[in-house]
């Protein structure tokens, strides 16, 4: 399930979608669309 971590830099993640480490991890945990969300972001 933690898959995402691999592919994803929750620092990273954070600072583009402008929330706390923690908000994006509890985003990620309540569905893997929100991964698919931040990598469209980085892309």
């Amino acid at each position: 399930m933690m898959r995402a971590v691999e592919l994803l830099d929750w620092p990273e993640i954070a600072e583009l979608a402008g929330m706390s480490r923690d908000a994006v991890r509890y985003h990620y945990s309540q569905g893997l669309r929100s991964r698919e969300r931040y990598r469209g972001m980085m892309a």
